[in-house]
Order: C-alpha cells, then structure tokens, then sequence
C-alpha cells in the first residue's frame, strides 16, 4: 500500500533561481495505490508546491505529471491465492491445463477452471497468406520472458521468430496482443505457439 498526499519530496524541480528550492508538494495517483490493485502505469499528479527557500509569488509554477508504475511479481500473484495445492509456477492445481506461470501471464485465476486456449487465444487466416494469434498478456508483469515462435514442419525444432510482427492494444485491465507471420513462398503450412518462461 502506497500513500500519497500533502508533504511529499519524490520529485525533481527546475527554474528556481539563487540556489532557492521547494520543500515539498502535493501528490495524488490515479490508482495503484492500494494492497490488490491490478498492475500497470498511473498517472502522478502533483500540485500545492510549498516549503523550502522560494516564493511562490515570484514564480509561475508549472506541474507535470509523472508516472506510477506497478509490478506485481509471481510469487505476489500468487500470494493472492492462499489455497493453492501447488503455488509453483510449473503447477496447475485448477486443473486446467494451464500452468501457474502461463495463468500469471495471461492474468487468469489459477483457481477457477475453464481458462481454455479458445478463450484467451486465437489463431486467424488473413490477407497474403497470413495467418496471426491473438492473445490476452497481463500488465506489469516482471521476471518472465515471451516469445510467439513459429515453424513449417512438426517434426523439426528449429522455431523460430523471423517475420513475426506484434501489435499491442490496451484492455485496460489487461493487453491484447496481435501477433502475424506471413507463410513463406511455397509453403503450405505454418505452425505458431506462445512460449512463455522465466529468464
């Protein structure tokens, strides 16, 4: 829990003039301040500057906003689900099919059933023999890395990521993630997948 207000020094000014300064300000978030608030960027305003050496009648104060950013790690994901049977990232205690890890990342509840590939994955043809992969990905996630990798044969291992363009949309509470390759000239096939790990 983070708490703002009147009186806080984290912050930088600029323009003061003989070595005169700023005591403090008034900062307000607009979210990510509470015990369970989701991760992600806030907006940080602050106002009413005060304290220190200068005087404000002397002065046209300009504020800018800055920027809250909340990152929630798995271990504190987890933490939000005290009865977990396996709160490791490799375990899956709702069943489901989906590890601890990939529910932190998608930003499913490790406890509820259901969270089916269908539903927080796509797969579509497009246009010039395209084909992309929509998925959900959480905000504010750390220590985890993700790649969508793609290959022509089942039977080879060589996946890889060339020509595979990724375009990012706001969900508010979550992102969502569109990713596209276009096939190779003569292929017939092309296989994706969503690898996701921690470094």
């Amino acid at each position: 829990t983070l708490v703002f207000g009147v009186g806080q020094t984290n912050f930088n000014s600029s323009g003061l003039v003989n070595g005169e300064t700023v005591g403090s300000v008034t900062l307000t978030a607009s979210g990510g301040t509470g015990a369970n608030d989701p991760a992600g960027d806030y907006v940080l305003t602050p106002s009413a500057a005060t304290g220190g050496t200068f005087d404000l009648n002397n002065y046209s104060a300009v504020y800018h906003p800055g920027i809250l950013t909340v990152f929630i790690t798995i271990q504190d994901w987890v933490a939000q689900f005290p009865g977990l049977t396996d709160n490791t990232p490799s375990g899956d205690p709702d069943g489901d099919g989906i590890s601890n890890l990939m529910e932190y990342f998608l930003g499913l509840d490790p406890t509820e059933p259901g969270g089916s590939s269908g539903s927080v994955m796509t797969l579509t043809n497009g246009p010039s023999n395209t084909v992309s992969m929509t998925y959900r990905r959480a905000k504010g996630l750390t220590n985890v890395e993700s790649a969508v990798q793609t290959i022509g044969n089942l039977s080879s291992t060589n996946w890889g990521t060339n020509g595979v363009t990724e375009e990012v949309t706001d969900k508010g509470d979550y992102e969502e993630v569109k990713v596209t390759v276009t096939n190779p000239p003569g292929a017939t096939k092309m296989f994706m997948r969503l690898r996701v790990s921690q470094p």
